[in-house]
């Protein structure tokens, strides 16, 4: 198909090919968000985005839309071509992750993690137990994610291993808190992650690569979740709440050092645009009865839908 040639093509090349204004805009003020796959009348169309390095391409988690859509499984990952607007479908499976080069995606299938040649479309288990979220090394050696695998008191706790399924290391630890959602940082040093302390809510923090806390970076009264970097490290967006109603919920950005804060958007599952000019989000707009993927600039303005039938 011509998106695969086109991603091909971005891979080997890394011309830039991709700019805000080139997207269907349509701005909506009416966005609302329950979990991916809701249950409020309306369909979902695609959710859990991530941003390619080294091409404007993005992979997704797709729900079929039609009987001809679901043979393909009830939960797939797709691709999108911002320069051409194609999407393309890639395989079953949901959460799926870029590598920093571009070559691989790591994703959630039957509850564990498993990995996929985006050259050769080879697929193999990452994992062997129960395993999510998973998030690359810049230097594509290792993989992170969370497990509550061995843990005595069934919290999660933050694992890596290499892409070839050795080198397993819980480098967290299992305490009274669990950590989850962790993301590796472009620079390699640190991770950023959720802080599940027992009734106290959950906060985003830094890790070393060794699991040595290094700060927290939120303190409130509401859950924080989902951190990721931008591309060049120097801040943080993740998500507030989500699934209760108050009224700091939804997409925030932050420095790096957990300065500067701001509230973006109501909505889900952030991830940083190549330029780290944008972000893309998935999120429920009401006046459509419909939840998929929109997009935002970092300082709030220029909300619009990426895509709809």
């Amino acid at each position: 198909m011509k998106i695969k040639k086109n991603f091909l093509f971005l891979l080997l090349t890394g011309i830039v090919l991709f700019s805000c204004s080139d997207h269907p805009s349509k701005p909506k003020t009416d966005v609302i968000i329950p979990p991916l796959g809701n249950d409020s009348g309306g369909r979902t169309i695609d959710g859990e985005p991530d941003w390619s390095q080294v091409a404007d391409v993005i992979v997704f988690t797709h729900v079929p839309q039609n009987a001809a859509e679901a043979l393909d499984g009830d939960s797939q990952i797709w691709t999108m071509d911002f320069e051409s607007g194609e999407r393309e479908f890639v395989t079953q499976g949901s959460r799926p992750r870029w590598s920093a080069d571009g070559t691989h995606i790591a994703f959630h299938r039957n509850l564990t993690i498993w990995l996929r040649n985006m050259i050769t479309g080879n697929e193999k288990p990452l994992t062997p137990f129960r395993s999510f979220f998973p998030s690359w090394s810049p230097d594509n050696s290792w993989i992170i994610f969370d497990a509550e695998y061995l843990s005595p008191n069934q919290t999660a706790s933050i694992w890596k291993i290499h892409p070839d399924s050795t080198g397993l290391m819980n480098i967290a630890g299992y305490g009274t808190f669990a950590s989850r959602f962790p993301d590796w940082s472009p620079a390699g040093d640190v991770i950023v992650f959720e802080r599940y302390i027992q009734g106290a809510g959950s906060e985003i923090c830094l890790m070393d690569t060794s699991g040595n806390l290094i700060s927290q970076l939120t303190n409130n009264d509401y859950p924080d979740t989902h951190p990721q970097f931008s591309m060049d490290g120097k801040k943080i967006t993740w998500v507030v709440d989500q699934h209760n109603n108050n009224p700091a919920n939804g997409i925030w950005i932050m420095n790096a050092d957990g300065t500067n804060k701001k509230w973006l958007a109501k909505g889900g599952m952030p991830t940083f645009s190549r330029d780290g000019k944008s972000i893309i989000y998935f999120s429920w707009i009401d006046s459509i009865k419909t939840e998929t993927l929109l997009m935002i600039d970092i300082d709030g303005t220029n909300n619009k839908i990426v895509w709809l039938p």
